[in-house]
This record gives structure tokens, sequence and C-alpha cells, in this order.
């Protein structure tokens, strides 16, 4: 295996080698037992300077400084790190290149022979950011469809559950992990970046589908929270809630639609409520003051000793008359009038089986049996 000489000036750091078939044997049975691809095996193997179980570099001293400054520029390029300064010519260099000593053994994670297991975990340390980096090149534009960027998504979230599980305690990779300083580094790099991209799409995923359930409300007269979109929605919602990398001026906008949620929810239950307390009433069915009041006198309370709208007497424990019914009933439905806006009021109500107009005739109703006009 021989560097090539270049004239000088020659930019080139392309490295050319050869071997018979005997020695490619020996170097690829020796980077298998490591775990390593032909090639940084190779690089390994120059960096050391020497020989190793019958794979030669034959190099001259000057060549071999040459080979080594390269080898140590590549490196730093490809962890994006500064290229380190050659040294000074008049530095003191050893009359002979000291020779590569055999390496030993490993037991380690890297050194596990011939395990197939070891190599396969190894390998997908290795692979991870580069399909990671692969999978953020080719996410779909903010403006694409739904189920471009919902697909996408999950694809990244598949891929993070994989190297979130390569990093879990008593994960067969963590020792490989830690063994393989930079490859470790590289992966932890590519993860934080592919979760940025997920958090990215699901900001797209959320915008598109809030102007869905937006426009599917405006077809109904209803509201947001009733729309086949809205469950979606508020999953995209919530997961962003607890994304690290939500960009701070998007966190606001966020929390505004998850109160949102939240007081939908608690109009929702009051106005239903209101309706399970006065549904009758809702109904607008016969005589409402009889309604009430055969809801809540007791069978036989009539006495003819009580004149025409007189309150018949009670005893302890014994339901209230029936005006104080109807005055509660009034209250709550002129409260509810009162707190909510009419699209989302007429919402709940609907999901209840009631109307606004049917909401509307109940108040009247019972303004005029109160004699309120």
């Amino acid at each position: 295996m021989r560097r090539p000489r270049r004239a000088a000036g020659t930019g080139s750091r392309h490295l050319s080698l050869s071997a018979t078939d005997a020695e490619w044997d020996v170097v690829r049975r020796n980077a298998q037992a490591r775990g390593l691809s032909i090639a940084r095996y190779l690089m390994g193997l120059v960096e050391r300077g020497g020989t190793e179980q019958g794979a030669t570099v034959s190099l001259t001293r000057d060549e071999q400084r040459e080979l080594l400054r390269s080898v140590r520029e590549v490196r730093a390029l490809m962890l994006g790190q500064e290229v380190p300064e050659e040294a000074e010519s008049g530095e003191a260099e050893p009359a002979h290149p000291p020779p590569l000593e055999a390496a030993p053994e490993r037991t380690g994670p890297e050194g596990s022979g011939g395990d197939g297991e070891a190599e396969r975990l190894r390998r997908e340390i290795r692979d991870w950011p580069g399909r990671a980096e692969a999978l953020i090149a080719d996410t779909p534009a903010p403006v694409a469809p739904l189920a471009d960027l919902t697909e996408r998504r999950q694809r990244m979230e598949a891929l993070l559950a994989e190297a979130e599980a390569m990093r879990a305690a008593g994960s067969p990779h963590t020792p490989h992990l830690e063994a393989m300083p930079e490859e470790s580094a590289a992966l932890a790099k590519a993860e934080t970046l592919l979760a940025d991209m997920r958090t990215a799409v699901e900001l797209s995923e959320m915008a598109l589908l809030t102007r869905k359930a937006l426009q599917l409300a405006d077809e109904a007269g209803g509201i947001e929270y009733d729309t086949p979109a809205y469950s979606d929605l508020m999953e995209r919602i919530r997961s962003l809630e607890v994304s690290r990398g939500l960009p701070e001026e998007a966190r606001e906008p966020i929390r505004a639609l998850i109160a949102r949620d939240a007081r939908w929810r608690r109009d929702r239950k009051r106005v239903a409520d209101f309706l399970g307390r006065a549904r009758g009433a809702a109904r607008a069915r016969g005589d409402l003051e009889e309604e009430i009041r055969a809801l809540h006198e007791p069978a036989g309370a009539a006495s003819p000793e009580r004149g025409p709208g007189q309150a018949p007497e009670r005893g302890p424990g014994q339901a209230p008359d029936w005006r104080a019914a109807a005055e509660g009933v009034l209250r709550d439905s002129t409260a509810l009038v009162e707190a909510m806006p009419a699209r989302e009021l007429g919402a709940h109500l609907v999901a209840a089986g009631a109307t606004l107009e049917e909401l509307g005739e109940l108040t009247a109703r019972l303004r005029a049996m109160l004699g309120r006009g």
C-alpha cells in the first residue's frame, strides 16, 4: 500500500491503495475483527504509521508526515473542527518513523472478534446519523399536504425512538456508544437536529389543522371543538407544549390554544349540567309553572287552605318552593348568555340537545311566570 507522490502545490488529498489479494484478505479480517470498515481501518493504520499483521505501509518519512497531515485534516473537516496547523519546518523529527506494533486483541465492544451481533450494534450506531440527515433533507415544505407532513413526522418519531432506545440504560448499544466517542457525538448531534425538524413539521401540521378546523366550523356554524380535525389539532398542540425545540415565539399561541380548550371543556359541562336541571323548562312543554311545581312539590302537597300562587308550608329537608327553583333556573340561564359568546353557547347547547332559541323561550317564560315581563 503506497502513497503516490504528487507535485508540489497540488491540492489533491486522494489516496491510491494497491495490494495483493492475500494482503487485502488480511486487511479485511483485521477490519472485521475490530468492527470497522476497511476504509476506517486503513485510516487508523496510516495514523499509527507502520505495519500490522502483514499489511505494510511503505512510505518515506516525508511522505508519511504528509499523509498524516492529510488524514488529520480530513478527520477535522468530518467532525466540523478547526484544521490543525502543520508543524514548523525546523521541528525535530525522529530518524526513522516508529514501527507500528501489532494491535493487541481487544476484549471490549470493539474487539469482539467475529461477533456478528456486536458488529450489527456498532453499524446501527454508525449509520443512524446518516439516516437522520437523509430524512431531514427530504422534509416536505410547510405548505405540503397534511398527509405528507404527518407521514414524515411519524417517520421522524420512529427514528428518534430508535436513538432513544440505543441510549437507554441497559441497552445493548450502551457499551459500544461508550467505546465509540466520535460516533456517539455524531449520533447526539444528528438526534438534536432531527428533533428540531420534527418540531418544525409539527408546527406546520398545527397551522394546517387550525385552518381546517376553522373552515369546518364556519361551514357548520359551530366551533372548532366539534370538528373532526380538532382531536388531531390538540394532539399536535399538546406534543408541541412539551417540545424542548419549540421556538419561544410559538409558546404563547400554544398556551392560548390549550387555555381555550380547557375553557370549552368547562363551558360544555356547565351547559349540560344546566340543561340537566331545567330540561323540562327548555322543552317549553305545557304550563311551566305547573311543571316546575310538579318537579319540586311532593305529591299531595296542595292544600285548600292555600290561596292561588301561595307557596306550601315546608318541613325540614323538604324541596324548596317552585319560585326559588324558577329563580335559580333564570339566574343560570342569564349567566350563561352573559358568560359565553353566542356561537360558543349555541355549540354547547346543540351538543346537549338544545338550541339558543329554546334557551331564549325558557328565559322569556320564566320571566313572565315570575311577573318580570
